[in-house]
Order: structure tokens, then C-alpha cells, then sequence
């Protein structure tokens, strides 16, 4: 019996995970999605995410979190 929703693209695959991310750290912080997202741009975390979602999507939400947590404070810091 075939499917009648197609398997997810890759594209989408990374899309979605990067929103579990963008969720997963504004609940913990207590933001706005849109605070994450625009945090996250400007440190490079987005393209981060995107880039190496092979080795990342398979970690913890919380493990994620905090390793968000340390790349933003420390990008965030150099600026």
C-alpha cells in the first residue's frame, strides 16, 4: 500500500528542523519565534543549522539548545 503523502524533500527535511530548533530555544528563553529567528541570522546560526543538519538532526532538543545557547552568546559577544 503506497502513501498518499509524498516523503519529504531534503529542503524540507532541513526546514523543518530548523524550525524544531528555533521553537526548542524560544521555549527555553522565553522568546518570540521572531526574536529567535532574527538572533540567529545575524550570528550565522540559521546557515549553521542548515549546513550541517546531517550531524546535527539527530541530537536532543536539549543537547541542541545549549549548544545554540554557547554559539549565540559567544557570536553574539565578538561583535
Amino acid at each position: 500500500m503506497s502513501s498518499l503523502i509524498p516523503p519529504f524533500t531534503a529542503e524540507e527535511k532541513k526546514a523543518d528542523f530548523i524550525s524544531f530548533c528555533i521553537e526548542q530555544y524560544a521555549q527555553q528563553f522565553k522568546m518570540s519565534g521572531t526574536e529567535v529567528i532574527n538572533r540567529f541570522s545575524k550570528t550565522g546560526l540559521l546557515e549553521f543549522l542548515y549546513n550541517h543538519y546531517e550531524g546535527l538532526h539527530t541530537q536532543g532538543g536539549e543537547f541542541l539548545v545549549q549548544l545554540l545557547h554557547e554559539m549565540l552568546t559567544d557570536r553574539e559577544a565578538s561583535k
